[in-house]
């Protein structure tokens, strides 16, 4: 009965971080609502079965990785990475906002058409503090996984527009679509 009594998703927020649990901030929240989303994602998509506690353990874990990450000395940055569309091992040397997209696409038949679910999550440090945003959006109409994850990037980088940010870092979890986003001849790359 956590959430009969409250209207929208933001009520639910700024009710649990009211209940004053030791472990539970805003940062945490995002954290953790961002693992449960890639949890569904492997067990509807990928047929991947996962336990509760991993999410909130891949939380604790993404946490801490931020967090040793600002201890790591500017010099050891990357702040302008070679290797655009490898895969990373890890974020941690990555400087300046970071934005990570992903999509969740099934086929229906017998339009073969479907529904896309995007994320967004963006991630800042500054002297101010950090900034956390996380963005959930469908779009119709989508023919293909790869075509999904296109729409994931492409509302990352609208958000990374908007806000005008300076040398944003994108993630995504699709190789297939880094590697044709700054393949030579592809008008814009610079901005994936």
């Amino acid at each position: 009965m956590l959430v009969a009594n409250l209207p929208d998703i933001s009520h639910i927020i700024l009710d649990l971080l009211a209940q004053g649990h030791p472990t539970l901030n805003l940062n945490f929240l995002f954290t953790f609502l961002w693992c449960l989303w890639k949890s569904r994602n492997d067990n509807r998509f990928n047929r991947k079965a996962g336990l509760p506690q991993q999410v909130v353990i891949q939380s604790f874990a993404l946490i801490n990785n931020l967090e040793a990450s600002s201890l790591v000395p500017d010099s050891k940055r990357i702040s302008s990475p070679a290797n655009l569309g490898l895969s990373v091992p890890s974020d941690f040397h990555f400087t300046g906002p970071k934005l990570y997209a992903d999509a969740s696409w099934k086929l229906r038949p017998p339009l073969n058409l479907a529904t896309a679910g995007l994320g967004v999550y963006f991630a800042e440090s500054t002297e101010l503090g950090r900034t956390d945003v996380f963005i959930l959006a469908s779009i119709g109409g989508v023919e293909s996984a790869l075509q999904a994850e296109a729409h994931a990037m492409l509302l990352a980088t609208h958000f990374a527009s908007a806000l005008k940010l300076k040398e944003p870092v994108f993630f995504t979890d699709c190789l297939n679509f880094a590697k044709s986003a700054v393949a030579p001849g592809v008008k814009d790359h610079e901005m994936l």
